[in-house]
């Protein structure tokens, strides 16, 4: 999360306006799911593995570190669609465990869809995360005429992940100095009184927040400034223009 966050603000489009940075990546997710097909999965996911790193200049390996950490749990999913399991002796399957175990072509080819799928889906979110900040993400749901109590709740929460993820760290490494993980039965019990202090946590800071809110004459919704965003160019076209130019904008 801290990862994603600091390259939301630290790329080459964050000033872009985030209406262009969702339609491509909506509109690719929307494709993607209407499209039933391996090679257009397979190209949506190259486009948008290059738009990270092509257009939003984003360094290679946190993304691949990224898809990576995608692709295991997405393999995880597909093993049951691949990999069909029955009590009743098939033709073709192997017994493991007191199970029938079949593996077919059709399978494989319905797994693998499945999984091109989600990857160039989880690909095309990914984009839109590690480029627009939330900030932007604020503005773009005002513009959109989103509920303001969800916009709300979606920047308290955005918050709060932070806040307590931070919360969470310093209170694992006090367990740790105090050899709080060092059998099953002492990590099973650290981890409940972490959760437990997380949560008393978690409710001192909510009351902290409605103080400080009310102390600011909170009207019930959160306030955010509207940004000047750059204009779409593309790269054959020169961005930054003369020295003249600069100086008449």
């Amino acid at each position: 999360m801290h990862l994603i966050d600091r390259f939301a603000y630290a790329n080459a489009i964050s000033r872009l306006n985030p209406a262009y940075k969702a339609g491509f990546s909506f509109a690719l997710l929307i494709l993607c799911l209407v499209v039933n097909s391996l090679p257009f999965s397979a190209g949506v996911l190259i486009l948008c593995l290059l738009a990270t790193l092509g257009w939003a200049k984003l360094p290679l390996r946190p993304v691949l570190k990224l898809i990576s950490i995608e692709t295991a749990f997405l393999v995880s999913g597909v093993l049951g669609v691949a990999i069909s399991a029955s009590k009743l002796e098939t033709p073709g399957a192997v017994r493991v465990a007191g199970l029938w175990l079949l593996l077919t072509p059709a399978s494989i080819t319905l797994a693998l869809k499945i999984f091109l799928r989600a990857l160039a889906c989880a690909a095309a979110l990914n984009f839109f995360a590690m480029t627009t900040p939330l900030t932007d993400l604020i503005a773009l749901g005002k513009k959109l005429r989103l509920p303001a109590l969800l916009i709300d709740l979606m920047s308290l929460t955005y918050r709060f992940i932070f806040t307590l993820w931070d919360c969470f760290e310093r209170m694992t490494k006090a367990r740790e100095a105090r050899l709080g993980f060092k059998d099953m039965r002492t990590t099973f019990r650290s981890l409940g009184e972490i959760i437990a202090s997380l949560f008393i946590e978690s409710y001192r800071r909510s009351k902290h927040l409605e103080l400080a809110l009310e102390a600011r004459l909170w009207e019930g919704n959160f306030m955010v400034l509207d940004e000047k965003y750059e204009k779409l160019a593309f790269p054959w076209q020169n961005k930054a223009g003369s020295p003249c130019e600069r100086g008449q904008q």
